[in-house]
């Protein structure tokens, strides 16, 4: 079983009660279809199209350029131009994603990327929804190395400021260590250097399952992969304290 059959079958299960019964997928072509005629049918004039997608574009920008300006220092005195914004459930899908792949682009600002998701989630109820959707997606179908990292780097930051439970991030392990390439055991590897030690706390059993098999594929991997499996050992072995940071 690939890690998007694991991932899209247990999803819906993990996605934290609190948020309603929103599905982060697609409806099917089938489904999207009987919606449709199932609702009124409403003509939108052309030139009220056109000033909603002046807005939309406009809204974009407006996310792009604080982006771009955002900064530990800065945060809390952008942080009012976020969550200010004129945002609704039919127009964030394109907004989000903005932040989504900025998140991706630039990995050493995470944290901070999180923590604006955290203030976005509690002002607009349909966030946490629509940044996990994103998440799934990106776990389910990229295949760039680069960007995988990122992306699990995220959803650890996400569930650090508790947008995503630690189930999701179980099923994630579980995904990545099925499937036996470098490119997902170096991504595991970066999922449990950053979450291990909460993890562990939560499914010692499991995360011990996971070691064993980390500790097994160091002898058919390459010795860069080796290394990487290694540093999740040695930071097991010191308390889930990274080495690195504990000066030993």
């Amino acid at each position: 079983m690939n890690r998007v059959t694991y991932y899209r079958n247990d999803i819906m299960k993990l996605i934290p009660k609190n948020i309603g019964t929103f599905s982060p997928w697609e409806m099917s072509q089938g489904n999207r279809r009987k919606n449709y005629e199932n609702r009124r049918v409403r003509t939108i004039p052309l030139s009220l199209q056109h000033d909603v997608h002046d807005e939309l574009d406009m809204m974009c920008r407006k996310m792009k350029s604080q982006l771009n300006k955002l900064s530990i220092r800065n945060f809390q005195k952008l942080l009012p131009s976020f969550i200010t914004m004129d945002m609704n459930q039919d127009n964030a899908k394109p907004i989000i994603q903005i932040l989504f792949e900025k998140a991706l682009e630039e990995t050493c600002y995470i944290p901070m990327y999180a923590d604006l998701c955290k203030h976005l989630s509690e002002t607009f109820s349909f966030f946490q929804k629509m940044i996990i959707c994103f998440c799934q997606n990106s776990f389910e179908t990229e295949e760039n190395k680069r960007k995988m990292i990122g992306n699990i780097q995220f959803i650890s930051e996400l569930y650090r400021v508790n947008l995503i439970s630690s189930d999701i991030l179980m099923f994630c392990l579980s995904a990545l260590l099925e499937e036996k390439n470098e490119k997902n055991i170096e991504t595991a590897c970066v999922l449990m250097l950053r979450s291990g030690f909460e993890l562990y706390k939560t499914h010692p059993d499991q995360i011990k399952m996971f070691m064993e098999k980390l500790e097994a594929y160091r002898e058919t991997c390459s010795v860069r992969i080796c290394f990487k499996i290694l540093d999740v050992t040695e930071t097991r072995d010191n308390g889930w304290v990274s080495l690195k940071t504990s000066g030993k």
